[in-house]
């Protein structure tokens, strides 16, 4: 009888895997680390629950790189009328934010509407802050045309503080008309956090 000898694996290549809302201290190549995402807070409330964020490490850089959960994500199914203004604003009734997690990075934003022009033919803008940073039409969804909609809008945002809220915005191409924005959503998930 032939003895076949078996390797034995190399178990120092077995990478870390932990949980939490902090990260590993000494994290190594190649380590995981879910994060629950569940505990952050939004208007409507409930964009994290039963969020659970998987990461990856990589020791090049020192970052932890996104590799798979849902978005959070925020939802308003009524209307919202913004009128009179050029500039960015609140929505009058229940502007939609999320604050997120305390990760500073990289995040993807998505924001979407449909967007209804009573008033007549012009552009129409719904976006969102970043912290402190403005409202910008190059991160906006839009609308041009009596009665019409608009598309899903996703844009990579780099070097977000930690905790930041990222907050509903709106504003027409027409100081004398009202519009009307319903459907809003917006979704933010990570993309890399930089301890």
């Amino acid at each position: 009888m032939q003895t076949i000898p078996i390797a034995q694996p190399d178990v120092s290549a077995i990478p870390a895997i932990t949980r939490g809302t902090t990260f590993p201290a000494s994290p190594e190549d190649g380590d995981i680390h879910f994060y629950p995402a569940d505990g952050v807070t939004s208007t409507p409330s409930g964009a994290g629950t039963g969020v659970v964020w998987t990461f990856v490490y990589e020791s090049s850089d020192g970052d932890w790189y996104f590799a798979g959960g849902h978005p959070l994500r925020v939802f308003d199914g009524d209307v919202r009328v913004r009128g009179a203004s050029t500039s960015y604003g609140d929505l009058p009734t229940d502007p939609m934010s999320i604050t997120l997690p305390a990760l500073a990075g990289d995040w993807n934003i998505e924001v979407h509407a449909a967007i209804t022009q009573p008033g007549g033919f012009e552009s129409n803008f719904l976006s969102y802050a970043v912290g402190a940073t403005a409202a910008s039409d190059g991160w906006a969804t839009a609308a041009s045309f009596l009665n019409s909609g608009s598309i899903p809008r996703t844009h990579k945002h780099t070097g977000v503080a930690a905790s930041a809220v990222i907050a509903e915005k709106a504003r027409l191409s027409n100081s004398g008309n009202t519009n009307n924005f319903f459907s809003r959503q917006i979704k933010v998930w990570p993309v890399k956090h930089t301890p």
